[in-house]
C-alpha cells in the first residue's frame, strides 16, 4: 500500500494523509514522525501499518469532535461538516457521529429546542426562525412541533410591535409616507406578516403627533 503525506503550505503543522487512492484525514507532522516515523512524501506501508494509522486517525477525529462539542451545542449536520473540514474519511466521520449520538453528546432535538428558544428571545419572526432552522439542515418534522410550542401567537404580536417601534425610531425623521414605507419594508424583510405589519406601522406613523 502507498502512503502519501503532504502539507497545504510550509507553515501548516498538519499533514494530509492518503492511503492508496483515499484521503483518510490529517494529523500533526510531529505526531506522525514520533508515533510512526513517517515523513512528508510517499512510502510503502503494509496493511497492518495502514490499519494502525487509520485507528489513530479515528482517535484523532474523535478527540477533535469532543473538544469542539464541549464548547457549545452542535447539530449532527454541523458536526459532520466539521470533521469533513479536517478531511477525515467518511467511514471515520460516521463512526464518530454514531458514537456521539449514542452517548448523547449530539442531540438534534435538544439543539433545535435551544436554537428556537434563543431566536424567540431575540425577537425573531417565525419566518426568520424557519429560515435559520432550514439553513442548519434540521428536518421540519423535528422543529415544527418545537416552534409551535415555543412561539405563542400573542407573543408574536408583541415582538412585531417591538420591531415596528425600532424601525419607526430609525425612520421617524422622514416624512410620514416615506417613514411608513421604510418601516413596512424593514418588517417584511424580517419575515413578519405583511397585513399585521401594515397595521402596526400605520398605528405608529399616523397615530402619533
Amino acid at each position: 500500500m502507498i502512503l502519501s503525506l503532504w502539507k497545504k503550505s510550509d507553515k501548516d503543522r498538519n499533514c494530509l494523509i492518503k492511503i492508496d487512492n483515499s484521503v483518510w484525514g490529517s494529523m500533526g507532522e510531529k505526531a506522525l514522525r514520533t508515533l510512526f516515523h513517517y515523513h512528508i512524501g510517499s512510502q510503502d506501508i503494509s496493511e497492518s501499518e495502514a490499519k494502525t494509522l487509520q485507528d489513530e486517525l479515528l482517535r484523532t477525529a474523535w478527540n477533535k469532535l469532543l473538544d469542539w462539542l464541549a464548547k457549545q451545542e452542535r447539530s449532527t449536520s454541523e458536526s459532520r461538516d466539521y470533521l469533513k473540514k479536517h478531511h477525515f474519511h467518511p467511514s471515520i466521520i460516521e463512526q464518530c457521529i454514531s458514537e456521539a449520538l449514542k452517548k448523547g453528546f449530539i442531540d438534534d432535538e435538544r439543539y433545535c429546542r435551544l436554537l428556537v428558544e434563543s431566536l424567540v428571545e431575540r425577537q425573531k419572526s417565525p419566518m426568520q426562525i424557519k429560515s435559520k432552522l432550514i439553513e442548519k439542515h434540521l428536518p421540519s418534522g423535528l422543529w415544527e412541533p418545537i416552534l409551535s410550542e415555543l412561539y405563542i401567537p400573542a407573543e408574536q404580536k408583541s415582538i412585531l410591535q417591538t420591531q415596528a417601534e425600532k424601525a419607526y425610531l430609525r425612520y421617524c425623521n422622514l416624512d410620514k409616507k416615506e417613514c411608513y414605507e421604510k418601516c413596512l419594508t424593514a418588517l417584511y424583510r424580517k419575515g413578519f406578516d405583511l397585513d399585521d405589519s401594515r397595521e402596526a406601522v400605520a398605528r405608529l406613523v399616523y397615530g402619533r403627533q
